[in-house]
């Protein structure tokens, strides 16, 4: 049976402007720099920035998408709203119920992440990771429950001081190295095994978990001030240069320079101490596991607006 056909919502303008809508899209996209280098290292070497730099047309045009697709449907819900609409109510909630799983993962794991994260300057927080994150979760959760636009301006602490730490990284590895060590880094990349069509394929998706997290802004989209046109398109255009700057960057550096031993899960914070000394290097472990923890409350934000979504569509 055709299921029926539903009014549109009228949305009135939110509270967020262009500043919040990329602290809460950041706090998810811009975790993605403290793992994929040391997964793409473990897989291809020195060649890992190649995959990073390859999925950047495709991430610049998702951008452009996300934008159209949170002023289109200011309703929000994302993929649910969107597949709802364009094909089927079953296409929305299947897609619904995807991104429900990834949202539930994103928050358990990011979280835990943060802590172990935390566990390279503080040691003693290891043991207590698990209670840790739970603990966590309740708190977010509670400050979801006082106001999004509260949550985001706490999201925009964090993003902030994660995103100058990153940039700073990348400067103090320039400055470091000078241009001929950039040149040589550059030139590391050429050495490792043939990009053979499997390869590219593996590579490619494994670099794509450097720009995963744009649905955030889809999700957002009730809460944006107006005109959600000019605001989601801003907002945007940030983190594509919040990305684009330091995401090949600091892949590089961090596949070409380090050593074999340095621990992939570190790669960051190891790299910002060996050019620039232990006091970076704490400071981009301890922001970089602050934005691990709020990539959390950006799936949190995600999976409240899928469920109103999936409630509104019946």
């Amino acid at each position: 049976m055709r299921a029926p056909q539903r009014r549109r919502v009228k949305i009135r303008g939110g509270t967020l402007g262009p500043a919040l809508c990329w602290a809460v899209v950041f706090a998810d996209i811009g975790t993605s720099v403290y793992y994929t280098p040391g997964i793409l290292y473990q897989q291809f070497g020195s060649r890992a920035s190649i995959f990073v730099v390859m999925t950047l047309v495709v991430f610049v045009l998702l951008t452009v998408k996300y934008a159209e697709v949170a002023w289109r449907y200011p309703e929000g819900g994302g993929v649910v709203t969107v597949a709802s609409r364009a094909i089927h109510p079953f296409a929305g909630l299947l897609g619904g119920l995807f991104i429900i799983v990834d949202y539930y993962l994103t928050a358990a794991l990011s979280a835990l992440s943060g802590f172990f994260y935390l566990a390279a300057v503080v040691p003693g927080v290891y043991p207590y990771a698990v209670p840790l994150t739970m603990g966590a979760l309740v708190a977010l959760g509670l400050l979801n429950w006082i106001g999004i636009k509260e949550s985001a301006r706490v999201s925009l602490v964090f993003a902030v001081a994660a995103g100058v730490a990153q940039l700073v990284v990348v400067l103090a590895v320039i400055v470091s190295i000078g241009p001929a060590g950039v040149l040589h880094s550059i030139q590391q990349v050429a050495h490792g095994a043939g990009l053979t069509p499997p390869v590219v394929i593996t590579g490619y998706a494994a670099a794509f978990l450097a720009f995963s997290g744009l649905e955030s802004i889809a999700q957002i989209a009730p809460a944006m001030r107006e005109p959600r046109r000019l605001i989601a398109g801003r907002a945007m255009i940030v983190v594509v240069a919040s990305m684009v700057i330091t995401a090949p960057l600091l892949t590089l550096f961090s596949t070409t320079l380090l050593g074999p031993k340095a621990d992939p899960n570190q790669f960051i914070s190891i790299l910002g101490a060996q050019v620039a000394g232990p006091v970076l290097g704490d400071f981009v472990a301890v922001s970089g596991a602050l934005l691990l923890i709020f990539a959390s409350n950006t799936a949190i934000i995600g999976g409240y607006h899928v469920f109103v979504a999936l409630a509104r569509l019946g």
